[in-house]
């Protein structure tokens, strides 16, 4: 999937929000865009995941989300 951010705009975006545990998915996407890829977990959770590679550098960011979409926090964080 073709990815729609900036290697810089993406980093950047997550981190002026600070601390992500407690928001809701709909309140990260607002700020940051759709994620890249969305998968299943056990007991109704979901990783959604940002990812941008450029000769700029690469940034990949995965967060858990519990059943009722409010991120419980980083699974992995990767950045170049």
């Amino acid at each position: 999937m073709a990815s729609q951010f900036q290697f810089s705009d993406i980093k950047n975006k997550f981190a002026k929000m600070g601390t992500l545990s407690g928001l809701t998915q709909a309140e990260i996407v607002q700020q940051v865009g759709l994620p890249n890829s969305v998968s299943s977990l056990p007991e109704g959770k979901k990783l959604l995941q940002w990812q941008h590679t450029s000769q700029a550098g690469a940034y990949h960011i995965a967060l858990i989300f519990s059943h009722d979409d409010i991120c419980e926090g980083v699974s992995h964080e990767f950045s170049t």
